[in-house]
């Protein structure tokens, strides 16, 4: 039966011999839990899209030295170790 129904698929000759142009499969497969809702914005994030304030980026905690050529960290222990 399985057979039968492969073979009314459509069907292309090759080298090989014929082959059956098989349909693409679509397996949803079913969740044990409906998604989660989307997440709301908080208080602060509405009123950042609002006033167009965008996040601040990551700021380099390291300086390059262009004296001696060399990264060196801009403030703090690191900093004092450097100079001495």
């Amino acid at each position: 039966q399985l057979l039968r129904e492969l073979w009314k698929l459509p069907t292309e000759k090759t080298d090989m011999g014929l082959l059956a142009k098989l349909p693409t499969a679509e397996t949803r497969l079913p969740r044990m839990l409906p998604p989660p809702p989307p997440k709301q914005l908080t208080k602060w994030e509405q009123f950042a899209l609002q006033r167009g304030i965008a996040p601040k980026g990551k700021q380099s905690r390291k300086v390059f030295d262009e004296a001696t050529g060399e990264w060196k960290h801009l403030t703090g222990s690191l900093d004092n170790k450097a100079n001495a």
